[in-house]
């Protein structure tokens, strides 16, 4: 049903580029299949997009759960456990949100709805507070997002060139702090009241079937507890790779010079600029220059991308398969089994953004107005409900915007881009066309009506936070540098 009402969007907007008033370029029918399959080379493409990252991560995360180390965990502390309900929901919800937060997890949760559902079940929670606490937990780490990776590609290939800036995607990040304390604070105090409500005494929940055996739970043994050490490792390391400020530190430059690149890890790479052509004689011969510089696989420790997350989770991932002693391969196919139907959410969601490139959308700015003390929140307002049916024409809006907005201040500028990309994730928690949402809501057998019923009051006060903090937001603005 998911990718019906996908299809049905990609309809509605091929029929909507023949009108003049909407588009410049009207498509066809026949250019859907081409933008599909640019979507999934875009998703698929190593250092820009985030299809191999996803598989690593499951690669990773998957390896975790079959070596049963978190589930002798939980089983190990279930007693400490069961006399803290409340305080073990806080947990899981503050840990979703931050991994969201800092490296951007969303889709990855899906594979930890088999271990997080009959773990509250048993404590005499429903299926719904497992969704509270996953999907709810990363999409408000993702709206206060600490990590720069969300808005650094709209300030290098958007804002910079447009502007002629030097953003790097750090900026705001005292403000996206703040935003993720407050959105995680009012999510921890929802789902605690809503467990709170509902919880049963573990009596009135279904008994299971008898006929089927109880699943036996290995030991919390010190091979268990280096497997748990080493996922907090490679995941700590992933986290701080990304960070802008670690990048800053200055370290000692070794040469490489007569190293083999297998030891030293650094390639030359050669870039041609042309320069024009040149008359020898009867012929004509273009002319070059060459520039050549040492690169790595590994990029600078705090500007890892998602390349970088690829190589580090596989890494990984084969290190606890082989202290777990499962076979690599099979766990690996698992992983891209699982994620499979998460990559295709993400190329249908991307096609969208191709055939609104190909439609080249008369987009103006006359909805900004003058004060700079409105142009933020309606930005959000606009962004959100675009975003929210399944428009998504940031990138366009964000290039006619640049430089209105670089007239205000540098600053509102930069700062724009920390709006759109809230507006985004706030639209994006409760869209029927986030296939993240439809997947977690069939992981825990429940519907979107039921999820819109149940949690309507939670997302409104978060868009009217979020909105209030954004009115406030030329105060930060007021109050930084440039």
């Amino acid at each position: 049903m998911f990718f019906l009402i996908y299809l049905l969007v990609f309809v509605v907007l091929i029929l909507a580029s023949w009108f003049p008033a909407i588009a410049k370029q009207p498509i066809g029918i026949t250019n859907l299949i081409p933008s599909i399959w640019e979507s999934a080379k875009d998703t698929l493409d190593l250092k820009n997009g985030n299809g191999l990252a996803i598989i690593a991560m499951a690669f990773l995360l998957y390896a975790l759960l079959q070596s049963k180390s978190v589930q002798a965990l939980f089983a190990s502390k279930r007693k400490w456990l069961q006399k803290r309900k409340l305080a073990a929901v806080a947990i899981i919800t503050i840990t979703t949100s931050l991994l969201a937060s800092t490296l951007w997890w969303a889709d990855e949760f899906i594979h930890f709805y088999p271990l997080i559902v009959p773990f509250l079940l048993s404590m005499g929670f429903d299926t719904f507070s497992s969704l509270l606490c996953l999907y709810g937990g990363s999409a408000v780490g993702l709206i206060g997002s600490l990590a720069n990776k969300g808005r650094q590609g709209y300030f290098s290939q958007v804002i910079n060139p447009e502007a002629n800036t030097h953003f790097t995607g750090s900026e705001g990040f005292l403000f996206s702090a703040m935003v993720w304390v407050i959105l995680t604070t009012i999510l921890v105090f929802f789902n605690i009241w809503y467990c709170n409500k509902i919880q049963k005494k573990p009596t009135t929940l279904p008994a299971t079937n008898q006929s089927q055996p109880e699943e036996k739970i290995p030991p919390f043994n010190w091979r268990r507890k280096f497997i748990l050490f080493l996922s907090f490792f490679f995941i700590l390391v992933s986290i701080l790779g990304s960070f802008k400020f670690f990048a800053k530190t200055e370290t000692v430059k070794k040469t490489s010079e007569n190293i083999p690149e297998w030891v030293c890890n650094t390639e030359k790479e050669e870039k041609y600029n042309y320069l024009g052509e040149v008359k020898v004689g009867s012929s004509e011969m273009e002319i070059a220059e060459k520039n050549t510089k040492d690169t790595s696989w590994w990029g600078k420790f705090g500007e890892w991308g998602h390349s970088q997350t690829v190589y580090w989770f596989t890494i990984g991932g084969i290190i606890i398969c082989l202290i777990a002693k499962l076979n690599i391969i099979n766990t690996l196919i698992t992983a891209v089994t699982k994620t499979i139907p998460i990559i295709i959410a993400y190329i249908f969601a991307g096609t969208i953004v191709v055939l609104l490139e190909k439609m080249e959308l008369k987009i103006g700015t006359g909805f900004l107005p003058r004060s700079r003390f409105w142009v933020l929140p309606i930005i959000f307002v606009v962004f959100f409900l675009l975003i929210f049916l399944a428009v998504d024409v940031r990138r366009a809006l964000a290039k006619a915007m640049a430089k209105t907005l670089k007239s205000y201040s540098l600053n509102t500028l930069a700062y724009s881009i920390t709006v759109i990309h809230m507006a985004r994730m706030v639209a994006e928690g409760i869209s029927p066309f986030n296939g993240n949402l439809q997947m977690s809501l069939t992981a825990t057998n429940s519907s979107y009506k039921k999820y819109i019923k149940k949690t309507w009051l939670l997302w409104t006060i978060i868009f009217l936070v979020c909105l209030a903090l954004i009115v406030a937001l030329p105060f930060f603005i007021d109050r930084s540098s440039g």
